[in-house]
């Protein structure tokens, strides 16, 4: 059970602002010896004895002693009475001396602790020092391994969390049955039973977390983000990915991050390879590259966000498609596609306005009145044969085109028609045998930019990270850390020029993450650690051979040159003495 922010403070020793500045009290160490010590006369600080005999006083709460005898005679010959307050039976003795001076000397003293509540209204300048308390930072009190458990609260340097995302790719591409097998003698992984141990790597993947648990809001809460767990990661990830230029063909989809465990944000999807899961909308470029995604939760339909950003109120799936569009150049006139379940006319209007162009197939009920041919009598018709409507919307032209192949297929566009088709090669089953069939130039663009999505759930899907969790945000946060590496792969491709393989990119940065905060090797033999070993031949270089000795002597210019080992200007080898291979 998770503490609140009052019990960790006190569990941890942290100052509440409303805590007295003497709250604890005060006391000695037993070997602190205060003989010898003069203390000067004050009403609230010291007692206060009379030369008179049978003068009796009364000590402050604070002195608790438990001996009412005084041994010492003062210089007159009479004895001192000293009358006190009620003694615990943890108090220790405390003797006081009369001087010829009115002072008193303390020969023996020792002060407990006082209760909490009475140090609070009655000591408010002690004589004493307080006790020392070891002041944590506040921000402890917000890491979830403090909430769980105050006494140990597990602090994850950035080395170690780059370890530990190393171990997480690396299990992308070698498989096991379970987590604890890449540690096992017989199935060992060197370069991760080398980096982290296996009860250190547990402890990481039971305590990580993204967001403060105590700021959430109540789940009946109408304001509640459901994605709070892991919300700092998502917008993280947003930025970095649309920081980077844009293609100029984008496409939208639907995407699923497979789980089979028990959550509210569990969505079936039958036509998927993976059938149950967390649902993501992704926009992306025709290589795959993810430059923008939202994480479907049931409840994104904000007004209020929406008002600020003047936007309209498009529908359920307008409003993805709208706010998946805000991170798009306004003004370069770059092309989206996207299929019929966010095709709309509202849609492809306010996008046409910000100069951003749309393709995409459509259902017929969303066209009500269209002048295309009906379905019905297309489907009569021989195959490759395809109809054309165009119409003006608030200013916008739409197309839309109407094509027979195997079944009708029904594109619309702001930017593209039918135009000249063109030919493709399809198999007539009464024919048994391949034919020509016309296509209008509309099906053939939306067929070549459209898979950017279904190429980036291929790229995720061969190395995945396996490893199960119960945590739901756990699951989310495995699929956007594969979706990142799958973008760096692009990426590097893109700006080198390599055409390295998915699985040696994966098992370069792994390593390369695991090896974080490692030295690196000096001069001599390797020592078979699991570096990544590259053969890389040093080039021989040409020995300078001494100067004349008439150059060496001439006087002239010998000043050092640093940039060549400290030798002079002039003395430069006339005749290379390398040797040939």
């Amino acid at each position: 059970m998770a503490l609140n922010d009052y019990e960790i403070e006190t569990f941890l020793n942290i100052p509440i602002e409303s805590e007295d500045e003497y709250a604890d009290g005060f006391e000695l160490s037993d070997d602190e010896d205060i003989n010898e010590e003069t203390v000067t006369p004050r009403e609230d600080r010291v007692v206060r004895v009379r030369e008179e005999d049978n003068d009796v006083f009364t000590l402050p709460e604070y002195f608790l002693v438990e001996n009412e005898n005084v041994s010492d005679q003062s210089t007159s010959g009479s004895p001192v009475q000293v009358q006190t307050s009620p003694l615990p039976p943890s108090s220790q003795n405390v003797n006081f001396v009369q001087t010829s001076t009115n002072t008193m000397r303390v020969q023996r003293t020792r002060i407990t602790r006082c209760d909490k509540n009475a140090a609070k209204k009655q000591v408010k300048n002690p004589i004493l020092h307080t006790k020392t308390r070891v002041v944590r930072p506040t921000w402890i009190k917000e890491l979830y391994s403090t909430q769980v458990d105050p006494s140990k609260p597990f602090i994850l340097s950035k080395t170690e969390l780059q370890r530990f995302l190393g171990i997480l790719i690396m299990m992308s591409i070698d498989h096991v049955p379970n987590s604890r097998s890449y540690w096992s003698d017989n199935l060992v992984n060197m370069p991760i039973k080398n980096c982290m141990s296996v009860n250190h790597f547990e402890r990481i993947k039971r305590f990580l977390h993204f967001n403060n648990n105590n700021l959430d809001l109540p789940p009946n809460h109408e304001d509640r983000d459901r994605l709070f767990k892991i919300r700092p990661i998502v917008e993280l990830l947003k930025a970095k990915f649309s920081s980077v230029p844009f293609d100029e063909f984008l496409a939208l989809d639907e995407q699923l991050c497979p789980t089979k465990a028990r959550s509210y944000m569990k969505q079936y999807l039958p036509l998927k390879p993976h059938k149950w899961g967390y649902k993501l909308f992704v926009l992306c470029g025709v290589k795959g590259y993810a430059y923008n995604f939202e994480i479907y939760t049931g409840n994104e339909n904000n007004s209020v966000e929406r008002q600020q950003m003047l936007e309209p109120d498009l529908g359920a799936t307008g409003n993805v498609v709208v706010r998946l569009s805000r991170v798009i150049p306004r003004n370069e006139h770059h092309k989206l596609y996207f299929d019929n379940y966010y095709t709309s006319i509202p849609v492809m209007v306010y996008l046409e306005k910000l100069s951003i162009h749309t393709v995409g197939t459509f259902r017929r009920n969303r066209f009500p009145d269209i002048a295309l041919m009906p379905e019905k009598e297309m489907m009569k018709k021989p195959r490759g044969t395809y109809d054309e409507c165009l119409t003006v919307v608030d200013g916008v032209p739409i197309t839309t085109v109407s094509w027979k192949d195997n079944k009708i297929v029904n594109v619309t566009s702001t930017f593209i028609g039918a135009l000249e088709p063109t030919t493709v090669r399809r198999y007539d089953k009464k024919q048994k045998k391949n034919v020509d069939v016309e296509r209008p130039k509309i099906i053939e663009v939306y067929n070549k930019h459209m898979g950017g999505v279904d190429l980036m759930d291929s790229l995720i899907g061969r190395y995945r990270i396996i490893m199960r969790s119960k945590k739901w945000y756990i699951k989310i946060f495995y699929h956007l850390l594969d979706m990142t590496v799958v973008n760096s792969w692009l990426m590097y491709k893109k700006i080198t020029g390599n055409t390295m393989p998915l699985a040696k990119f994966r098992e370069h940065l792994s390593v390369t993450l695991m090896q974080s905060g490692i030295a690196k090797r000096g001069k001599g033999r390797p020592s078979g650690s699991f570096e990544i070993q590259e053969n890389i031949k040093k080039k021989r270089t040409q020995t300078p051979s001494a100067p004349f000795d008439e150059i060496r002597r001439d006087c002239l210019e010998h000043w050092p040159n640093y940039e060549q080992q400290r030798r002079c200007e002039k003395d430069k080898p006339l005749v290379s003495t390398t040797k040939a291979k």
